[in-house]
């Protein structure tokens, strides 16, 4: 990532190909893992905002890298050499461990970068494409401070106070689970009364808690060939355990020594991502179908109708996400990413009550699902996650537009204005570009005696100007009419 940022200040290109959809979702893989363990491991708990905030900085620090790449006005050479001369000592320190002096260099690279910041403001003139260019140098450095404070907490053992994280929540896709479930099972049910199976309460047990696990997947309909392999194989190896093996047996040392090889295979298959799923369902139905209790009871017929219940049940829960609303991660991709699409341009009309930090998140766990549903058609994730980052990035210029027509330097015509102007690109249209381009031109116009209103307008032009940039390049994107291709 240093490397990536240093490329691109000395040479304008990029260092490494754009973002990829294994990138993305592998950067937030940790969160899950997190989710689960808070509650088991107080350490843990203590622990997981400083990773989940390193985690969201570093991303945001990939995005604003790749916006480096456009505009590098050469009056900003000393800016971009004062980067380039610290985050190497930066990195150096980070590798020694010395945390500490590494948050407050890169402290001090803020600091100075906003002095270069505060110089641009108050530039008399058009400092545009200078202020869009150090907004995003400074979004990279702050992005990469936040991590560097965040690894310095965790490895120093501080406690941070919680971060307001936001994330996604696929209402209709939650709804769609919780109808398959309630349908599944009484189908399910009716099945097990109208054949005069005994035990078929068996398939009820197994069926409720498998649809509802594999509903969280990515692949639900793969989840369940795997639990189906793994019960496949569960039930020869548990009537050779219990028929074959455990007749024979006296005591609890050799009772556990062959109940062990079996476990073993399990176990081992489940430290194998792509067997784990399998390993893990061996284990369950392999458990369940020997049914050591004291004493044993050696019954063949009732073997067979638990084997029967089990076969049935993972068979039956295939047929359920094949058949009963089967999820289509292209359509779930594809509501997450209006859904991105409705928060830009909310944040382009109204703003964000919340930091600006929330939202990013907010967006930044979108794009994940969006990278993760998709991870079987990188083919079909790349070109809609390149259009949901440059969504984000616009959000985030239509923010800092709003914050800086904010300020109490701002006059009230200029405040009128900037949200006019805003509320203009937030109504999709081929007109949007052109209307912020002009209201850039018509404030830079407007003659500003005092120094403070003329750093405010300086800041909002240049915003205005990125905005036009980014809305004239995503038209089609922000006006809902583009149609990704799906495998």
């Amino acid at each position: 990532m240093s490397a990536a940022v240093l490329d691109r200040l000395a040479t304008g290109t990029a260092a490494e190909a754009p973002l990829r959809p294994e990138q993305i979702g592998g950067l937030f893989a940790i969160d899950d893992l997190l989710e689960l363990s808070h509650a088991a491991s107080p350490d843990v708990a203590i622990r997981a905002d400083a990773v989940r905030t390193c985690i969201a900085a570093l991303f945001g620090t990939l995005l604003c890298v790749a916006r480096l790449r456009d505009a590098q006005p050469g009056s900003l050479a000393e800016a971009y050499g004062l980067v380039g001369t610290a985050l190497p000592q930066v990195v150096a320190l980070i590798e020694r461990r010395r945390l500490a002096e590494a948050r407050r260099q890169t402290d001090a690279l803020r600091v100075r970068l906003r002095d270069h910041v505060g110089l641009a403001e108050g530039t008399v003139g058009d400092a545009s494409a200078r202020l869009i260019a150090l907004d995003r140098l400074l979004d990279v450095i702050a992005n990469y401070s936040t991590a560097v404070s965040a690894l310095a907490a965790l490895h120093g053992g501080i406690v941070q106070s919680p971060r307001a994280f936001r994330y996604h929540r696929d209402w209709r896709g939650a709804v769609e689970n919780r109808l398959r479930s309630l349908l599944a099972i009484p189908l399910a049910g009716a099945f097990g009364i109208a054949a005069g199976w005994s035990d078929w309460s068996l398939l009820l047990l197994i069926l409720a808690p498998y649809t509802v696990l594999l509903a969280l997947t990515r692949n639900p309909a793969a989840g369940a060939v795997a639990f189906i392999k793994g019960t496949i194989v569960a039930v020869p190896l548990a009537f050779v355990c219990a028929f074959g093996l455990l007749p024979g047996v006296q005591g609890f040392p050799p009772l556990v020594a062959i109940l062990a090889t079996f476990w073993m295979a399990g176990l081992y298959a489940t430290t194998i991502p792509r067997h784990a799923p399998a390993g893990l369902t061996y284990l369950v139905a392999f458990k369940t179908l020997v049914g050591v209790v004291n004493p044993m009871v050696f019954s063949v017929p009732a073997f067979l109708n638990q084997a029967f219940g089990w076969i049935a049940a993972v068979l039956v829960t295939l047929l359920v996400f094949r058949v009963i609303l089967p999820p289509d991660p292209h359509r779930q991709a594809r509501r997450i990413e209006a859904a991105l699409r409705r928060d830009v341009l909310a944040a382009v009309r109204s703003g964000f009550r919340a930091e600006r930090s929330v939202w990013e998140h907010l967006q930044h766990h979108s794009l994940v699902r969006i990278a993760l549903g998709l991870k079987a058609d990188p083919g079909a994730a790349t070109p809609m996650l390149a259009d949901g980052i440059a969504g984000l990035q616009l959000g985030r210029a239509a923010l800092r537009v709003r914050d800086a027509a904010g300020r109490p330097n701002a006059s009230q015509a200029l405040r009128e204005a900037t949200l006019a102007a805003l509320a203009g690109a937030a109504r999709p249209s081929p007109q949007a570009a052109h209307t912020l381009t002009r209201a850039a031109a018509d404030i830079a116009a407007q003659p500003v005696d005092e120094p403070p209103e003329r750093a405010v307008a300086q800041r909002i032009v240049a915003g205005l100007a990125d905005m036009a940039s980014l809305v004239g390049a995503q038209a089609d994107w922000l006006a809902g009419r583009l149609r990704y291709r799906s495998r």
